[in-house]
């Protein structure tokens, strides 16, 4: 009986240690501002029986190599960040932040190693290049940009197509400056926003009338009000 009993012992040890080696062990999420401005970031990740969860923004110095304390034990996350002058807004997957009604677009990402920490890191974009970046209001809304490229040339682009409450990443320019049309998707009329002054270019054989937009009066993210 003796033997028995020891033998029911080891064979459920066996188990218990095979269904623990089975499992990943849980990763801390490293963040890493490899730029010379203020970084922002926001995480989206599973929490072991939480479930999901989202947390930022988190606020990161030049240069700073943080161990955040977030632990995940799925593979799979959501990252977005921005800083003064770049943005690593992504289109995978679409949440919000801090219980604001507005809904970031997210990068997803794969975690490759097994356990310990996943690095999530940012390298700033050259300091010429300006984004142009739209949060969206409470309708689905058309918009259409003029902006000098790269390359220095001035260009027209549009209509965007743009779901309501997000925020989307929609050129690159080499001038702080830029022009913004836009109008609900049904065409019903001209969206309320703020701007420098107004011009009217032609897009898509239409002359529209369009706002000036200086990006670092408007702190880089330009909103659009219904």
């Amino acid at each position: 009986m003796g033997r028995l009993i020891a033998l029911l012992i080891a064979g459920f040890t066996f188990v218990m240690s095979t269904a623990t080696a089975g499992k990943a062990a849980p990763w801390e999420f490293v963040l890493e501002n490899n730029c010379s401005q203020e970084a922002w970031f926001a995480l989206h990740y599973q929490h072991g029986s939480a479930g999901w969860r989202t947390e930022g923004w988190l606020i990161l110095a030049p240069g700073e190599r943080w161990a955040s304390g977030l632990f995940t034990d799925n593979r799979t996350f959501y990252y977005s960040a921005f800083s003064a002058g770049s943005v690593w807004v992504g289109t995978d997957a679409f949440f919000s932040v801090d219980d604001i009604p507005v809904e970031y677009g997210f990068h997803e990402r794969r975690i490759e190693t097994d356990g310990g920490t996943w690095t999530v890191g940012i390298q700033c974009s050259d300091p010429a290049d300006h984004q142009v970046r739209v949060y969206t209001c409470d309708d689905d809304i058309q918009v259409a940009l003029r902006f000098r490229n790269m390359d220095g040339e001035w260009q027209t682009r549009g209509f965007f197509r743009l779901e309501p409450n997000r925020m989307y990443r929609l050129a690159r320019m080499s001038d702080r400056r830029f022009f913004l049309h836009a109008s609900r998707r049904d065409g019903s009329g001209r969206l309320a926003a703020s701007g420098v002054s107004e011009s009217r270019f032609d897009v898509r054989g239409s002359t529209v009338t369009f706002l000036e937009v200086d990006v670092e009066r408007m702190n880089t993210v330009f909103p659009v009000y219904c």
